[in-house]
């Protein structure tokens, strides 16, 4: 069921994201959170894994945040 739904939303998720940049993330910088994180999987470090995650999506808990309250904004990486 979730899985189905996701297919049906992905789509315009990625218009959204695009059109206000959400995730403007250079690509070496998701390559080296991605290489981090399957370490944290590995080394089974599960505080380290949390705290990773919070900053790989800390735009986006951001992003989501203003957007709740009307305020969407045009940002880079890094920067609200």
């Amino acid at each position: 069921m979730i899985s189905s739904l996701l297919l049906i939303i992905t789509p315009d998720i990625l218009k959204y994201y695009q059109k206000y940049k959400v995730c403007a993330v250079p690509q070496k910088t998701v390559h080296a959170e991605h290489r981090e994180m399957l370490q944290k999987i590995k080394d089974k470090d599960k505080d380290g894994m949390k705290e990773l995650v919070l900053r790989h999506l800390s735009n986006l808990i951001d992003f989501a945040k203003l957007s709740t309250k009307g305020e969407i904004p045009e940002f880079e990486y890094g920067h609200i």
